[in-house]
């Protein structure tokens, strides 16, 4: 399984509202209200102006056996978009 490009874009647009910031490490990230999560290379969030855009993409292959890695990959399931 190829990994999947994941952007969380935070601003005044999305279906998720933030209840709160916690900054562990670095600088902390602006104020927003809400919380898009897009998949995919194409996906672009709905707000023109997102206070602050993180991306990513799927890592859990490390926590799975081979075996539990080949039989998810003959599963061809939808993808769920929140």
């Amino acid at each position: 399984m190829r990994p999947l490009l994941v952007t969380f874009a935070g601003g005044e647009f999305g279906p998720w509202v933030v209840e709160r910031l916690k900054t562990v490490a670095g600088a902390p990230l602006e104020s927003a209200s809400r919380l898009e999560v897009l998949e995919g290379n194409a996906a672009s969030p709905s707000d023109e102006k997102p206070v602050w855009v993180l991306s990513g993409v799927t890592s859990n292959e490390r926590y799975v056996s081979r075996s539990e890695h080949d039989a998810l990959a003959l599963r061809d399931l939808p993808q769920v978009v929140s």
